[in-house]
């Protein structure tokens, strides 16, 4: 369903990070101005702490946060954080294929995914799992 409401919450860029904070992989659709990794790193530690810490929340939950048009959606695994940068409100579909994507990501790399030095070596098979939420097939 997300990719027939694609116009309504268009993601632009997508970056997986490694849970110790190193940026793994990035993708940006073409026009679209690239995100600062790192930075995206930081904001992504300081909302995870914040949430988990002071409201209790859970620490697999989605976290999302807005600014003006834009919303960044955060979805950690037990390795990686995907990270999705959109315009407009994210739609539920869009949300489960986030989840749907980190859990398979790490099912089928697990072994490899504990330090980011064996993580960096799957950064091919990250940017198609990237491309597949930033362009999906209908």
């Amino acid at each position: 369903m997300r990719k027939l409401a694609l116009p309504h919450s268009r993601p632009f860029a997508a970056v997986w990070l490694h849970n110790s904070g190193q940026p793994l992989a990035q993708l940006v659709l073409p026009g679209e101005a690239a995100p600062d990794a790192g930075g995206l790193g930081d904001l992504w530690r300081a909302l995870d702490h914040v949430l988990s810490l002071w409201l209790r929340s859970g620490e697999g939950a989605l976290r999302e946060l807005e600014h003006g048009e834009f919303s960044f959606l955060f979805e950690r695994g037990h390795h990686l954080t995907l990270v999705v940068l959109l315009r407009g409100k994210p739609t539920e579909g869009l949300r489960s294929e986030l989840r749907t994507a980190v859990r398979g990501f790490e099912a089928r790399h697990g072994d490899r995914l504990d330090n980011p030095e064996s993580a960096g070596s799957l950064a091919e098979s990250a940017l198609a799992t990237l491309d597949d939420v930033l362009s999906p097939r209908i």
